[in-house]
């Protein structure tokens, strides 16, 4: 089953995404849509081990897989999104290649050195939660505290990006310390980002925020500041540390304001369009005619996604309705009669589960051990 679920999503996928963006609008045209649903069915069938009769909505269902029509739109609204011409606006794109700077004008960090006063001190943090993001900032000069600065997010933004758009409000407000002058011109950013800093010494790294981090950098270092990162050990008992993270949990904490950075990284854009193309596949599934057995078990197709299930001929038979069940078997005329051998009903997966008396001790059994389940907690799982 693996082997099919990779081959799919490694090779066939791929294959058939090549120039969506380009054709998407032909899928409206259903005999399209249909030719390539016919290849999605056929590997859907390997990896459910399901009787071919099974309809292409209730394979969806059962191997989790979206239909391949909305994962074609996903990826093409993906793509015009973030690459195409009409870019979203939550979405900031790196830097095209014509704005990059010279490779030797690269930003050189400079780390932080031990023994050096520094003027100014700037400490940064950020902070996540109940869905909300903030920025923290406590700038000390000479020991004293005369600035801080705390700013909130967009809900969707990452903790990289409040700690990088600290760290840029930071270097922006050294400009107003027009006072300081000669060695005076000193100050140490302290992060507690270690991917923040490697990002701002990579040099192919062209994300906006660290773009704007090397532009500050440079523009102090033209008026003569001497700019120096490091990195912090987070929740480290020191004052500033302590001061910027309580600043920017309180920026999280704010309901309302204005935000301060909207621009959501790409992994949230996509992971926003992927949700839309899961909740357009369950109002097709909920006005679908087909599969009604699978939709009797999976009404919610978020139910099925959340639970791991070994794919195989008997649990597609349960789920489905085709297999070797009696009314199948006598829909295509091989049995004489739909009755199970226990003459109680039609032989259906739901009379199997619940009434079936040639199944009593089975039931009984399988009702044990979901009780001490209950009682004791899940089983371990292999890992």
């Amino acid at each position: 089953m693996h082997t099919y679920i990779h081959i799919c999503n490694g090779a066939i996928l791929p294959l058939l995404a090549s120039g969506a963006p380009v054709w998407i609008e032909c899928l409206k045209k259903k005999p399209n849509a249909i030719k390539l649903k016919r290849v999605q069915r056929l590997i859907n069938i390997k990896i459910a081990r399901a009787y071919r009769t099974t309809s292409h909505e209730a394979l969806c269902v059962q191997t989790g897989m979206n239909p391949i029509h909305i994962e074609l739109e996903s990826q093409a609204i993906i793509y015009y999104n973030t690459r195409g011409n009409e870019k979203s606006e939550q979405y900031v794109a790196p830097k095209q290649y014509s704005q990059w700077n010279h490779p030797a004008d690269a930003l050189e960090m400079k780390e932080k050195r031990e023994g050096r006063e520094y003027t100014v001190e700037v400490y940064t943090d950020c902070s996540k939660s109940s869905g909300r993001v903030g920025s923290g900032i406590a700038v000390f000069e000479n020991n004293h505290l005369p600035l801080q600065l705390m700013y909130r997010l967009a809900d969707e933004c990452s903790n990289n990006q409040a700690e990088q758009l600290a760290i840029v409000k930071a270097l922006e407000k050294l400009r107003d310390f027009r006072h300081l002058q000669g060695l005076q011109s000193s100050a140490a950013v302290h992060t507690d980002s270690k991917i923040t800093l490697d990002g701002i010494a990579n040099p192919r790294n062209h994300q906006h925020l660290v773009e704007q981090i090397g532009e500050e950098v440079r523009r102090l270092e033209k008026d003569n500041w001497s700019i120096h990162l490091t990195w912090v050990k987070a929740h480290y008992d020191k004052l500033g540390n302590e001061i910027a993270d309580q600043l920017a949990k309180k920026a999280a904490s704010r309901r309302d304001g204005e935000k301060a950075y909207r621009r959501i990284p790409k992994s949230a854009l996509i992971k926003v369009i992927q949700g839309k193309g899961e909740l357009q596949w369950q109002q097709e599934w909920n006005v679908s005619t087909k599969g009604e057995t699978t939709k009797s078990f999976f009404p919610e197709r978020g139910e099925r996604k959340s639970k791991r299930l070994q794919m195989g001929i008997n649990l597609s038979t349960m789920v489905t309705g085709h297999g070797t069940l009696r009314p199948y078997y006598y829909r295509f005329k091989i049995k004489d009669d739909p009755e199970c051998v226990c003459r109680m009903g039609p032989q259906t997966a739901d009379h199997l589960i619940w009434e079936c008396a040639q199944l009593q001790e089975q039931r009984e059994t399988l009702k044990d051990r979901i009780k001490k389940q209950a009682e004791i907690g899940p089983y371990p799982t292999r890992t």
